[in-house]
């Protein structure tokens, strides 16, 4: 879902700073820059796959590849998680 998301944020960046339509790289700069970086990630259990961990952690109970933890084997990263951040649609268009 994060596609659809910064595609909206992008277009509501461009109605706004009209000088950035020819610009690729200077809204990518302004969205990656206006971005929330400060985050925990706390996705969740997601399925009942057994199979390994994203870091190779073997799982035999299902629910491994996500947790509500912040540190441990099998908690995601933020970056991993989100990459350059989640969108502020607020601060792009400032």
């Amino acid at each position: 879902m994060s596609s659809p998301q910064v595609a909206g944020v992008a277009a509501l960046a461009l109605a706004a700073k009209p000088a950035l339509q020819e610009h690729p790289d200077q809204l990518a700069t302004q969205l990656k820059g206006t971005a929330k970086t400060g985050l925990v990630n706390h996705t969740g259990k997601s399925s009942a796959d057994t199979g390994a961990g994203w870091d190779g952690t073997p799982c035999a109970t299902g629910y491994c590849h996500v947790t509500w933890a912040t540190s441990g084997p099998n908690v995601i990263s933020f970056a991993q998680a989100y990459g350059a951040g989640m969108v502020d649609a607020a601060q792009a268009v400032k």
